[in-house]
């Protein structure tokens, strides 16, 4: 009986700090591709993020698993400071396009930022902070599982 006390204070205590936890303001849109403007947050969700500049961004591929699923939906603002760890949106030119990226920031020197996807092993090429277009804030889990 004394173990079974144990494990539930345990469990209690880990779920706490699993719900609490900071993630990314994203949701997995289970839309199909033939309704893919149908967006996963209601107009008063992204109102409460208010007096900033919102972009919902569609998330494909799987470069930042686990963090941001494939085929996720998040929320995005403009910041005037970014800083090493957070998750931006990005113009990159590639083979003569450019590609709207979403990824962590690795490291910044002076005006060049440098930005890794979790589930990469190599980082991007450095860009210059001009070509960032957005940070994807923070929530706790529990605030992303409850809607």
């Amino acid at each position: 009986m004394e173990n079974f006390k144990i494990f539930v204070i345990v469990f209690v205590i880990l779920s706490v700090f699993y719900f609490t936890e900071s993630v990314p303001l994203c949701k997995l849109y289970l839309g199909n591709e033939t309704n893919p403007e149908k967006a996963v947050y209601s107009t008063s969700e992204v109102l409460e993020i208010k007096n900033y500049n919102l972009t919902l961004l569609h998330v494909k591929g799987t470069s930042m698993l686990p963090t941001i699923q494939d085929n996720s939906q998040c929320l995005c603002v403009k910041k005037k400071n970014y800083m090493v760890g957070d998750i931006i949106s990005f113009m990159l030119g590639y083979n003569g396009e450019n590609l709207g990226i979403i990824h962590r920031i690795n490291s910044i020197n002076g005006d060049i930022i440098t930005t890794k996807g979790d589930n990469n092993n190599f980082t991007d090429p450095s860009i210059p902070k001009s070509n960032v277009i957005c940070s994807v804030p923070y929530v706790p889990r529990y605030m992303v599982l409850i809607r």
